[in-house]
C-alpha cells in the first residue's frame, strides 16, 4: 500500500486513496464529475497526506454531511467522534440531488 514518498510520509496507491474516496465521498461531489476531475480529487488529496500526514473530506463533499478527518494509513480519525448536528438551510434544495 506504502512506499517512501521522500517528504516523511510514506504515499499510498491511488487506487486505495480511490477506493477510501468512494467510501467516504458523496457521488455527485466525486465520481459524478468525470474522471479529470476525479484525478484532480485525488493529486489533491495525495498532495496533502504527503505533506502532511493528514487530510480532511469537507462535511460537504461527505456521504454523511460529518467531516472526515484520515491519515495517510487511510484510517477515519474521527471514527470514534460524536457527530455534529449542523443546522441546515432550508431553503437550499441541491441535498435534494444526492
Amino acid at each position: 500500500m506504502n512506499s517512501m514518498s521522500g517528504k516523511g510520509y510514506p504515499k499510498v496507491s491511488d487506487e486505495d486513496l480511490h477506493i477510501f474516496l468512494c467510501k467516504h465521498r458523496r457521488h455527485s461531489r466525486y465520481k459524478a464529475k468525470g474522471e479529470e476531475s476525479v484525478k484532480s480529487i485525488i493529486k489533491g488529496h495525495q498532495d496533502m497526506l504527503t505533506r502532511t500526514g493528514w487530510d480532511v473530506i469537507s462535511r460537504h463533499d461527505s456521504y454523511n454531511g460529518q467531516i472526515v478527518k484520515f491519515d495517510y494509513r487511510l484510517f477515519d480519525l474521527n471514527a470514534d467522534v460524536e457527530p455534529v448536528d449542523y443546522p441546515t438551510n432550508a431553503g437550499h434544495l441541491t441535498h435534494l440531488l444526492d
